[in-house]
């Protein structure tokens, strides 16, 4: 048996006219009085909590707190509602076809491995149409580094499949911050990505670069 593991943002969802973090950036200004653009790469750790973390260590010298952590996603949840329930993400093309073929496969099943907060990242694929309840989920609430989070999200595959081990393993991503993260995890890499993003995801690595999820199958089945 065989793992495919997807980010979201900009995966599995295309990137919304809104920007997919604008619930983030507003819930950061409601809670602490910051106000940061939702540009993530001169940050360590680019996950909800990682950001969040780095963000409280920047400013007030110290980690967020339980409490802080627990009003953020609170509030976070409400933007959500308030920011996209009107005009929903949109899956990227192929992507839920693909996505509801591997809820039965018989070699390759699947998983997500995420940045996103668990419920964040449920929304968003709830939102564009997925159909999460089937598939295991690795998110920013397992962990701040992105590896972490990935770790997570197979071992809550081998739970969810009752298998040991996995014979091969792929993330599907689509920015460079995912390429390092399957590099470190020894996996094997698939980008979704057009253009520039294309572009930068061949300068740190990656091989192979899909425009959208109608060709993924074909490439999982010659890895």
């Amino acid at each position: 048996m065989n793992l495919v593991v997807f980010d979201i943002d900009g995966t599995l969802i295309k990137h919304h006219p809104k920007r997919n973090d604008k619930a983030y950036v507003r819930t950061v200004q409601e809670v602490f009085g910051l106000t940061i653009p939702d540009n993530w790469s001169g940050y360590v750790n680019s996950t909800d909590s990682g950001i969040l973390n780095e963000i409280a260590e920047e400013r007030f010298a110290r980690m967020a707190s339980e409490k802080e952590i627990l009003l953020f996603k609170e509030n976070m949840a409400l933007w959500l509602e308030r920011e996209y329930a009107s005009e929903p993400f949109k899956a990227h093309a192929g992507a839920k076809a693909l996505w509801d073929s591997l809820l039965n496969h018989e070699t390759w099943k699947s998983a997500v491995g995420t940045g996103n907060w668990g419920f964040s990242a449920r929304f968003k694929l709830n939102s564009a149409g997925f159909e999460i309840g089937k598939v295991p989920l690795g998110s920013s609430d397992d962990g701040e580094t992105r590896e972490g989070i990935l770790g997570a999200s197979l071992e809550k595959a081998k739970t969810f499949y009752k298998v040991h081990e996995f014979k091969k393993i792929v993330y599907v991503g689509d920015w460079i911050w995912d390429v390092r993260a399957a590099k470190a995890l020894g996996w094997k890499f698939i980008g979704i990505a057009r253009d520039r993003e294309a572009t930068a995801l061949r300068e740190v690595g990656a091989e192979t670069i899909l425009p959208d999820f109608h060709e993924l199958m074909a490439y999982l089945d010659r890895v």
